[in-house]
């Protein structure tokens, strides 16, 4: 009997222990369907948001970093117009052969200053050995005549009312000598109106361009350009001397 009751009581104990655990499992159960769940944003949308700012950021980065296009077109023409006058100025220094061009170098003193040839007067072929030259006013015909007895050809100019009659003697050494001095001296004038267009493009740089590195570069393009423009300079200037020299000018 004791026993029975003993077991009795026992079981009413486990089940009234088994009851509040129960009661305490439903309890946090509801207190965690109480919590509001956080639902992730989709990849996709996640992908989307990180492009935006990257693709913003690099379009400002890119525009900061912009410089203007130095254009090296207008001097590298400058230079080439030197050249063409330069190589104009040579074909008209001959030996032996009377050119109308074979004075325009010359300078006259005309009206308190020092005027070109073509300023003065007109030069024309009478024959292969003889240029004539009208000047314009015959005050000058003594000063037209005086600057070509003077100029490094040795010519000997003989003056025929307002016309100035030039023979064309045949090649000296002298002459030779001469024409290879004057043909050096139109390359000096050819390289430095090289020079001057580099001098404008290096100018324009510095104005331009802001960035150093940017402007290094630039400044050594200028640079190797003024030098293919001389180099192209002293090829002619060489080649004509050696025409000279074999009297093939």
């Amino acid at each position: 009997m004791r026993s029975a009751l003993r077991q009795s009581a026992l079981r009413s104990v486990f089940s009234l222990v088994r009851s509040r655990d129960y009661s305490h499992r439903l309890g946090c159960l509801s207190e965690v369907s109480d919590i509001t769940p956080v639902i992730a944003p989709h990849w996709s949308s996640i992908r989307e948001y990180s492009k935006g700012p990257k693709k913003h950021r690099k379009q400002v980065q890119s525009t900061e970093n912009d410089e203007p296009i130095f254009e090296l077109d207008e001097y590298r023409e400058m230079m080439a117009k030197s050249i063409d006058h330069f190589q104009h100025e040579l074909a008209n220094i001959r030996m032996g052969r009377a050119t109308p061009g074979m004075l325009d170098h010359l300078k006259v003193d005309a009206y308190g200053e020092k005027l070109p040839m073509k300023a003065v007067g007109t030069v024309s072929v009478k024959s292969p050995q003889l240029l004539a030259v009208t000047v314009f006013d015959s005050g000058l015909v003594d000063s037209v005549a005086s600057c070509i007895a003077s100029s490094p050809l040795e010519l000997n100019p003989r003056v025929d009312g307002q016309e100035i009659l030039v023979p064309i003697p045949s090649p000296t050494h002298e002459t030779l000598e001469a024409m290879k001095k004057l043909c050096k001296g139109e390359a000096e004038n050819a390289k430095v109106s090289i020079r001057q267009a580099r001098k404008q493009a290096m100018s324009a740089c510095g104005k331009e361009i802001t960035c150093k590195d940017t402007k290094f570069s630039i400044e050594k393009q200028i640079q190797k350009l003024t030098d293919d423009f001389v180099i192209q300079v002293e090829d002619l200037l060489k080649r004509k001397q050696g025409d000279i020299e074999s009297h093939n000018s």
